[in-house]
């Protein structure tokens, strides 16, 4: 995979990201629908 190296980077910028939205109570990101299977 290509952007191997900059998966922990990705995650890492994801939960920060995630973190400041569940504080301000927006929706999150990258959540998967455990119903639809995505």
């Amino acid at each position: 995979v290509a952007d191997a190296e900059n998966l922990s980077e990705r995650r890492y910028q994801i939960l920060i990201e995630n973190a400041r939205l569940f504080l301000d109570n927006d929706e999150l990101n990258n959540i998967v629908d455990k119903e639809k299977w995505f």
